[in-house]
């Protein structure tokens, strides 16, 4: 039974008082992947490490010294884990993006993921604010962007 009496409520402090955000020790991105076998194949064939790999369920890359990996796990689980459907297809919003030391090694890099799977969406070229960068979908379908300044 109530009293109608409404519970307190709670102040909050304001965000200018809080003490800051713990700080990340790395960075992930998780792909959800149709076969990530496959996609284990061509990542390692683009130069990343296998940190785990747990066969058909999950692998995971240390891309830059453990400041941010790469995992790849089947799209419909990771679509469960996160609680949404896993049909659709198309743009997913979401750009993973790699900076090149030059031009030569955009162009290296995109050839050679073409090489083991990857479709070109748009080739490596000279852009109009003077940098260099190409586009392409990993076996999966995740778009990269390979970039030099």
């Amino acid at each position: 039974m109530q009293s109608g009496k409404s519970p307190p409520i709670r102040k909050r402090t304001p965000p200018h008082r809080r003490a800051p955000p713990p700080k990340p020790t790395e960075t992930g991105i998780l792909l959800g992947v149709a076969d990530p076998k496959a996609s284990k194949r061509f990542y390692a064939a683009l130069g990343m490490a296998v940190d785990r790999d747990y066969g058909a369920k999950y692998v995971d890359f240390t891309v830059t010294g453990g400041a941010l990996r790469l995992g790849l796990m089947q799209r419909q689980d990771l679509a469960k884990d996160v609680g949404l459907a896993a049909a659709g297809s198309g743009f997913q919003q979401l750009v993973l993006s790699h900076d090149a030391a030059s031009a030569q090694d955009v162009d290296d890099l995109v050839h050679r993921a073409e090489a083991v799977g990857a479709a070109i969406t748009a080739p490596p070229a000279a852009q109009e604010w003077g940098g260099y960068m190409g586009y392409f979908t990993d076996p999966g379908g995740g778009v990269w962007k390979i970039a030099s300044a």
